[in-house]
């Protein structure tokens, strides 16, 4: 769903736009100025037969290693094979994207038991998950990533190398690893969504590793939503715990190898967080005006519309009809109740100013 709100401080009452429908409110002000509001009902690219191309990032977990080298637990593709069956039952179209060789390279073995349907038949087996990947070389290579991937979804689950066998006491330098490499995502590519997990335990307990996740909970993904920025969090560490235990109550049953990859039925958990974390920047209601759009005295443009409560959206903003556009001008939150407010503290000298709400 798009909603254009075009700002023209001319006394214009309607601007027809050839082959759109269109939605016409006009406000004049001292008969010098009107803004004309064009909305009409487009789905988003991403919701307009191109599929949602996702990008997975992470470690061995991320590629799926269960047992090996002797595979005698089933290859489930990590949790991307649950994950792909529930975003196609839920009639989502996806591409996995990435060149990982892993695990068919054969470094550490290669499965002996593959999880149905084989996502190499599907031509979905794709993902930039390595074994003993940390954040630093991530960030390290994440340009040329994106330039081959050109994802819309960026799946991140990283840092479980940084704190092996509890050898790793300063988690503020793994923090701050986490942190350049989400910095640089949103900065380069700020219209791409970044789910960063709260990630997996070992079958021991490790502090260190929970005090990552809080991190990444409660500090790292809230800062970059006051920002503005596409960030969101998961918790995938409790997909690990057992029914109403505390953060030491891990289910060891839940891992293939007894230490760290998970077996079926782990990722089969994993799947279903990542699912509803997809889901819920994609099942946004379409943003619609809810209210007359007006000048402010300081000079300021401000229109108000109505949307998913809770849910964030893009606004593009230009000159020109045509473009081009400033895609991720600002990026606003609805409220409880929906409603979110563009305002425009420098509309600019030019006679038209468009603005373009994206809402997946």
């Amino acid at each position: 769903m798009r909603i254009r709100v075009s700002c023209r401080r001319l006394p214009k009452l309607r601007q027809v736009v050839p082959e759109v429908k269109t939605l016409s409110l006009s406000l004049a002000r001292d008969l010098a100025a009107a803004c004309t509001v064009v909305a009409w009902l487009a789905a988003a690219a991403v919701q307009a037969g191109s599929p949602i191309r996702i990008q997975c990032i992470g470690d061995s977990t991320t590629v799926g290693y269960t047992d090996n080298p002797s595979w005698s637990v089933q290859f489930d593709f990590g949790y991307r094979l649950g994950l792909y069956n529930r975003l196609v039952a839920a009639g989502y179209s996806i591409q996995y994207v990435g060149t990982s060789p892993e695990p068919w390279s054969g470094e550490y073995g290669r499965p002996r038991f593959i999880g149905s349907p084989d996502l190499r038949d599907l031509d979905q087996e794709h993902h930039r998950g390595y074994a003993w990947m940390t954040a630093d070389l991530v960030r390290s290579v994440i340009t040329d990533w994106m330039a081959a991937d050109n994802p819309d979804v960026i799946l991140v689950m990283i840092g479980r190398i940084d704190f092996p066998y509890g050898t790793t006491s300063n988690v503020k330098a793994v923090q701050n690893s986490l942190s350049n490499l989400v910095e640089k995502i949103v900065t380069v590519w700020p219209q791409v969504h970044l789910i960063v997990a709260e990630i997996t335990p070992f079958s021991v307990y490790e502090e260190t590793l929970v005090q990552y996740n809080d991190y990444i909970r409660n500090v790292l993904a809230p800062s970059y939503a006051k920002r503005g920025k596409r960030v969101t969090s998961v918790d995938l560490y409790s997909d690990f715990l057992r029914p109403g235990g505390a953060r030491d109550a891990i289910d060891g049953s839940l891992f293939a190898d007894g230490w760290q990859h998970a077996n079926p039925a782990g990722n089969d958990r994993l799947a279903q967080s990542w699912f509803e974390a997809i889901h819920a920047l994609f099942r946004k209601k379409p943003a619609t005006l809810a209210g007359v759009p007006a000048w402010l005295p300081n000079g300021h443009f401000q229109v108000r519309f109505a949307g998913g409560p809770g849910a964030s959206y893009q606004i593009d903003r230009a000159t020109a009809l045509s473009g081009p556009w400033e895609v991720g001008f600002t990026n606003l939150t609805a409220n409880a109740n929906g409603y979110f407010e563009l305002e425009d503290p420098n509309p600019g000298a030019a006679p038209t100013r468009y603005y373009r709400v994206v809402s997946p």
